[in-house]
């Protein structure tokens, strides 16, 4: 009798392996590298592992981490891009980005990852008045800034 146990705890054993080897090899089949490669205060460069076959790619961007949209991407993404630039973001707010891979090798939807864009520079600096000791400077007030 103990010998017929221990067949079908062994048993187990391998199909419980199996099973969890299965779904760590699914979750490493998706795109796992998304990543900043740059950011200004309106737009972020976004890299990944080039995709070989894949029928559609979707970079999706959300301020919440859980309403998603369409991100607003410079050029169209081609299934076989590997960078995008996101425009028209807001200074100095939090974004997340995933891409969201539809067939192929890497189906499903990729790393989440969060940026900051980086606050507004100041662009209208000018010099009131001067002298040989001293000058008068003005500009717009920054949103948001923490120091001047």
């Amino acid at each position: 009798m103990s010998t017929v146990r221990v067949k079908i705890v062994s048993l187990a054993l391998i199909l419980v392996m199996f099973l969890n080897a299965a779904s760590v090899f699914a979750a490493d089949s998706q795109v796992r590298d998304l990543s900043l490669k740059s950011r200004t205060s309106t737009t972020v460069d976004l890299v990944w592992s080039r995709l070989t076959d894949a029928t559609s790619l979707e970079l999706q961007q959300s301020v919440d981490n859980s309403n998603w949209t369409t991100a607003n991407t410079q050029t169209e993404l081609a299934v076989n891009s590997n960078t995008a630039t996101v425009q028209e973001l807001m200074p100095k707010t939090q974004y997340y980005f995933r891409l969201v891979v539809t067939g192929g090798s890497k189906e499903g939807i990729s790393n989440v990852l969060s940026v900051i864009t980086l606050a507004q520079p100041i662009a209208d600096l000018s010099v009131t008045s001067h002298t040989t000791t001293s000058v008068n400077l003005s500009w717009t007030q920054a949103i948001d800034a923490e120091k001047i």
